[in-house]
């Protein structure tokens, strides 16, 4: 019995000097990974300018058409043009020289006062006084048409017999038309 208790302790020993004595040959070589270096911080000073997207451009040209092409508003059974009206129109004129690509529909409108038939007269004869301004601007007249809505279409449908409100109802809009 001493005899396989002395040879289980000479074989732990053994064992303990073999596995303390090995060396790791092995190991797993442990990779570095160099980090980044940041990118450049933009600032508002210098912003990126070199593209913008479509949808940027659309936007940008949506507020140039809202900022140039305002509305003609006309007087009680007019279609004469006020001073007012024709500084408008030449600033339509100059927006549309300088974006050959949009072609306008003038869009005449009168308030509801009348009958149907008168206010589609008058605000046709306002569509087209617009036009004729425009054509003598520059404009070709191949790049606008023209329609009537009489009173079919009002910028504000209950005036209740109050005149300012009347007097939105009564004018020339732009609308933008594909080719």
């Amino acid at each position: 019995m001493i005899k396989k208790e002395t040879l289980l302790f000479f074989f732990i020993i053994a064992l303990a000097v073999i596995f303390a004595g090995c060396k790791n040959k092995s190991a797993i070589p442990v990779e570095t990974v160099e980090p980044e270096p940041p990118a450049p911080v933009q600032t508002w000073d210098d912003p990126d300018t070199s593209s913008f997207s479509e949808v940027d451009l659309e936007a940008e040209l949506a507020e140039k058409i809202k900022e140039n092409l305002q509305v003609v508003y006309f007087e009680l059974d007019k279609s004469d043009l006020s001073a007012e009206s024709m500084q408008k129109i030449r600033i339509a004129a100059d927006f549309l020289k300088s974006q050959p690509q949009i072609r306008v529909r003038l869009d005449g409108h009168a308030d509801e006062r009348g009958t149907v038939e008168y206010n589609f007269a008058l605000s046709e004869k306002r569509a087209y006084a617009v036009r004729d301004v425009l054509t003598r601007y520059g404009i070709d007249d191949r790049r606008m048409e023209t329609t009537s809505f009489g009173k079919e279409k009002p910028a504000n449908p209950y005036c209740n017999g109050e005149e300012a409100c009347h007097s939105l109802n009564r004018r020339v809009e732009y609308t933008i038309i594909k080719k």
